[in-house]
C-alpha cells in the first residue's frame, strides 16, 4: 500500500516545473526525472524559515543572479534523493515479505508430521491459541520413527550410568536439581538413541527444562526415564531426581499441560506418522500455527528511514560547510584587499576604478591559475556586474559588505558608501587605519591558531616522552635482582 501510494505521487507530481530541469546535465544529475516530485514536494512542506535560510545561503555562495533557479535544483536534487530512498526500502521491503511468505511452512491442520526411519528426532515450535489473551509458544519434540525391539543388555547398563552422570549438568546431585537437566538425544560414540519422558511434567518437562512452579518448599521427587534404543535393542533406565519450582501464570500452567499431553501422545503412538492435535483443551478451543518470521522487514524500513533523512541533512550540512569555507577565506582575504584600495586610491584612482583594476588583477592568468576563486574577489566581480548594469555605485557597495556577511566587509561596504555621500576628503585615513587593523587581527589570529596547534600537540609529545622513559627505566628495573 506504501509502495503503490509513493508510486502515485511520483506519477502525480514527476510534471510539476518539469520544463525548469530538462536542461540539467543527465550525468552531473542522474535522479533529474525525480527534481519534479522533489521540488513539489520541498514546496508543500511546512519549513518556509528552513528554506528562506538556505536561499539566503545559496545566494552568498552564488556569484550570479539567479538563485531561485539554484534553489530549486538544490530543493528538487536533494528531495528526490530522498524519495529514491523510500521506493528503494518499500521494495526491499515488499521483496523480503514475498520471500519470506514463499518460504513458510502450511500450518499444521490435522496434526505434526513425524520423521521417518532413521532420521533424527524434529522439534515443532508452535503457536497455540485460545489457552489465554496471548498465544502460548510451545517447543514440541517429537521422536522419529522406530522399529519393533528388545533389552540389549550390558552395553545399555553402561549406557544409562553414563548418563545419570552427564544429564545432571551443573547440578552438583541428582537430590540438589535446580537448573536444567541435560537429556542427549545420543550417547556419544555408541551410536545409542536415547528418548526421555518424565513423571511430573509440571516440574520438569521431557527436554530438562526445570518449571518448578508447581514444586513444594522441601522439593519435588521426579523420576526421568530413558529409553535407550540400539537398531532393533531396547533399555530403559530410571533416574530420580529432586527438583525446586518459581510461580507461574494461569497460561502458562496451560500451557505446560498441553505440552506435557502432546508429547506423552507423541510417545504412545511411537509408530503413527501423524501426531494428532487436540482441537480443544480443558473446555477451551485451540488453533494451531507456526510462529511466523517477523523480523527483517523492521530494519530495512527503518533503513529506509535513515535513507529518507540523511540525504537531506548531509546535503544542509555540505551547504553549510562551503558558507563556513568562504566566510575563512573572506578573512584571510581581507586585509590584502584593504591594503590594494588603500594604495591605488591614494596613487589618485577613484574607488570605482580601483575596484575595477583589483577585479582586473584578479581575473588575470596567474591569479586563475595559481589560486583559483576566492570568494571576495568574486564578490567584488559580482557587485561591479550589478554597477554596470544599471545599480548604483553607492547601494552595490553597501550590498557587496551586506553580501561578504562579515563585519568588516560590511564596515568596509558603508564606508565606501559614505564616501560617495560625503566626499572622499578622510576616506584615504580610514583606509590606512582599517587596514593596519587588519592586519594586526590577521596577526592575533595566526598566533592563536599557532597556540591551538602547539595545546594539540602536548599530549603527542607526553606520550613519547613517558615511552622513552619506560623504555630507559624497565630494563634497569629488571636487570634487578630481589
Amino acid at each position: 500500500m506504501a509502495l503503490a501510494a509513493m508510486l502515485l505521487f511520483i506519477l502525480l507530481t514527476c510534471r510539476h516545473d518539469r520544463q525548469l530541469f530538462c536542461m540539467l546535465d543527465r550525468h552531473a544529475h542522474p535522479l533529474r526525472c525525480l527534481y519534479p516530485c522533489g521540488w513539489y514536494l520541498a514546496q508543500h512542506l511546512p519549513v518556509k524559515t528552513a528554506f528562506n535560510k538556505k536561499r539566503s545561503r545559496l545566494q552568498s555562495l552564488l556569484y550570479k543572479q539567479d538563485v531561485e533557479w539554484e534553489l530549486k535544483v538544490y530543493e528538487g536534487k536533494r528531495m528526490a534523493l530522498s524519495i529514491a530512498a523510500v521506493v528503494l526500502s518499500l521494495v526491499l521491503s515488499l521483496a523480503y515479505a514475498c520471500n519470506l511468505a514463499a518460504a513458510a511452512r502450511p500450518d499444521p491442520a490435522d496434526g505434526l508430521d513425524r520423521p521417518g526411519y532413521g532420521e533424527a528426532d524434529r522439534e515443532y515450535l508452535l503457536e497455540v491459541e485460545g489457552l489465554g489473551s496471548e498465544p502460548a509458544k510451545l517447543t514440541v519434540e517429537i521422536p522419529a520413527m522406530q522399529y519393533a525391539g528388545s533389552q540389549i543388555g550390558e552395553i545399555m547398563r553402561q549406557a544409562g550410568d553414563a548418563l545419570r552422570n552427564l544429564m545432571l549438568g551443573e547440578n552438583p546431585s541428582a537430590d540438589e536439581v535446580r537448573t536444567d537437566l541435560i537429556l542427549p538425544a545420543t550417547v556419544k560414540g555408541t551410536g545409542i538413541q536415547v528418548e526421555w519422558s518424565v513423571e511430573y511434567t509440571d516440574c520438569l518437562d521431557a527436554l530438562g527444562h526445570v518449571n518448578n512452579g508447581q514444586c513444594p518448599e522441601e522439593g519435588q521427587l521426579v523420576w526421568l526415564e530413558a529409553v535407550l534404543k540400539y537398531q532393533e535393542y531396547e533399555y530403559t533406565e530410571r533416574i530420580y531426581v529432586r527438583v525446586m519450582p518459581p510461580v507461574r501464570s494461569e497460561e502458562e500452567k496451560a500451557a505446560a499441560k498441553l505440552k506435557a499431553k502432546l508429547e506423552q501422545q507423541a510417545e504412545k503412538a511411537a509408530d503413527e506418522p501423524l501426531v494428532r492435535l487436540p482441537d480443544s483443551f480443558e473446555g477451551k478451543r485451540l488453533k494451531y500455527s507456526f510462529p511466523k518470521d517477523r523480523t527483517g522487514w523492521e530494519t530495512l524500513l527503518v533503513l529506509g528511514i535513515a535513507c529518507v533523512v540523511l540525504p537531506a541533512v548531509s546535503s544542509d550540512q555540505k551547504l553549510k560547510r562551503q558558507q563556513d569555507e568562504k566566510q575563512k577565506q573572506l578573512l584571510e582575504d581581507y586585509p590584502s584587499l584593504v591594503a590594494k584600495l588603500t594604495v591605488l586610491i591614494g596613487a589618485g584612482m577613484t574607488v570605482r576604478r580601483a575596484w575595477e583594476r583589483i577585479w582586473a588583477d584578479y581575473t588575470g592568468t596567474e591569479a586563475a591559475s595559481d589560486r583559483g576563486k576566492r570568494p571576495a574577489y568574486e564578490e567584488m566581480g559580482y557587485a561591479l556586474h550589478c554597477m554596470e548594469g544599471g545599480m548604483y555605485e553607492n547601494s552595490a557597495y553597501r550590498a557587496f559588505g551586506q553580501r561578504c556577511g562579515l563585519y568588516c566587509y560590511i564596515k568596509l561596504g558603508n564606508l565606501l558608501e559614505q564616501n560617495l555621500k560625503k566626499g572622499s576628503r578622510d576616506l584615504l585615513l580610514l583606509l590606512r587605519q582599517e587596514s593596519e587593523a587588519a592586519f594586526r587581527e590577521q596577526k592575533d589570529h595566526a598566533r592563536r591558531l599557532g597556540q591551538e596547534a602547539s595545546t594539540k600537540l602536548m599530549l603527542p609529545m607526553f606520550m613519547m616522552f613517558g615511552i622513552v622513559v619506560a623504555i630507559v627505566i624497565v630494563p634497569v628495573f629488571l636487570s634487578f635482582q630481589f
